[in-house]
């Protein structure tokens, strides 16, 4: 409402307000006496997190705003630039040059979640830092809580003037975004990959792409674990491996893609297209067991790099597809259809993680769409929902072929 009745310098600075207040409460729940006290404060922190992170959507449609004119190639360098430097996939985007990719941070913080696993599993008490350190807890919230409203008010003053315009009114616009199948496309995307069967949506799609839409949101906190589980490789190795593929494999590709894109506007999409499913298949490799022995590798430590090496490889490849998927939206949307879009595929994209927790075939483990395969390569492939999940990730991809080439705005 705000982002359609006020302008554009308003939602991209109210975000970091929320931020601000987030790290406010947690910093001030360790001063609450009472466990359930802390609890709530904890829990108004969540919250004012998810509204601000909610926002990502238009950060990544309205960076596009002012570059109507610009090349594809400019476009192509801005969105990697944004897919390498956010902290998640609703989170800020940057303009300046690439940084720290995103699957950095997320990489070390699973790092630290698995160290604690295993602190847990061996027996050593872990104390909560807001009952050891309230102090520290405290003086780090409020600092960062300060520097993000900060931040705010930069954007807000600082924002040039495309972002200083009132918002115009588009006729029939509902209708208009309806007939477009590449925007149904895209919400059969987030859906199939959070896990979800959307009626609505589903009457304008053909049956086949309504049995994908299940898969790959509740193996993700366990697709991340096995980078760092194994007892054969250090953290520092598997640490150097992530900012070898995650930092310069990233930026290698940063910079191929936007010197090709300048004579083939068209070649990210094509190679998004063409990846067809390499999350599908980072999770297969991570959490159905094949991954954890190779034993060509010739050793346990052998084996463990070889299987966290290609899982980051498929990492890079998939934060090369999300990158073509937004390029897909670029070449056959204007920028406010871009920004409806995205945050419908936000809600429906919300709908689905809950849905997956509750309904989902392997909602409580990898079960029958990644089954184990230890087991033996006959008794996996017997599964039904792993081939359901499988030809369902592949039907995204050749939907997302015929209706690109059939809506782009300009045709090579």
């Amino acid at each position: 409402m705000v982002y359609r009745t006020m302008k554009s310098t308003w939602v991209l600075s109210l975000p970091f307000v929320f931020y601000g207040a987030a790290f406010l409460f947690i910093g001030v729940a360790p001063l609450v006496r009472g466990s359930h006290g802390k609890e709530w404060v904890q829990n108004v922190a969540s919250a004012c997190y998810a509204t601000a992170s909610s926002s990502g959507s238009l950060f990544f449609a309205l960076n596009f705003g002012d570059m109507g004119g610009s090349p594809v190639s400019t476009w192509v360098f801005r969105a990697c630039v944004i897919q390498g430097t956010q902290v998640s996939w609703q989170s800020k985007p940057c303009s300046s040059i690439l940084t720290y990719p995103q699957q950095v941070y997320i990489a070390f913080l699973w790092c630290w979640g698995a160290s604690l696993a295993k602190l847990s599993e061996a027996g050593v008490a872990q104390s909560s830092p807001i009952v050891s350190q309230p102090a520290i807890v405290s003086s780090i919230g409020m600092v960062i809580a300060v520097l993000l409203w900060v931040l705010g008010f930069v954007l807000f003053k600082g924002l040039p003037d495309y972002y200083r315009q009132s918002p115009g009114t588009v006729p029939s616009f509902i209708p208009s975004i309806l007939r477009r199948k590449i925007v149904l496309w895209f919400f059969m995307l987030v859906v199939s990959r959070r896990s979800l069967t959307v009626t609505h949506i589903v009457q304008r799609l053909t049956m086949t792409q309504v049995i994908q839409c299940f898969f790959l949101s509740a193996p993700y906190g366990r697709n991340w674990l096995y980078l760092w589980d194994s007892q054969h490789l250090p953290y520092w190795t598997v640490s150097i491996l992530v900012l070898f593929f995650f930092v310069g494999a990233w930026c290698a590709l940063l910079y191929g893609v936007s010197v090709y894109s300048k004579s083939h506007s068209w070649l990210l999409p094509i190679i998004a297209i063409g990846l067809v499913c390499p999350r599908w298949c980072q999770m297969l490799w991570g959490v159905s067991g094949i991954g954890q022995y190779v034993p060509w590798a010739g050793s346990p430590f052998g084996s463990a790099f070889a299987g966290r090496t290609l899982w980051l490889w498929l990492g890079v490849l998939d934060a090369l597809q999300n990158v073509g998927f937004g390029q897909i939206l670029l070449h056959t949307l204007t920028r406010f259809h871009i920004s409806f879009t995205l945050i419908v595929a936000q809600v429906l994209g919300s709908l689905a993680t809950i849905a997956a927790r509750g309904i989902g075939p392997n909602r409580l483990g990898p079960g029958p769409v990644f089954p184990d395969f230890s087991f033996g390569i006959l008794q996996g492939f017997s599964h039904a929902w792993f081939w359901v999940g499988l030809f369902a990730q592949i039907a995204i991809v050749l939907v997302a072929l015929r209706f690109f080439r059939k809506e782009q705005l300009s045709k090579p």
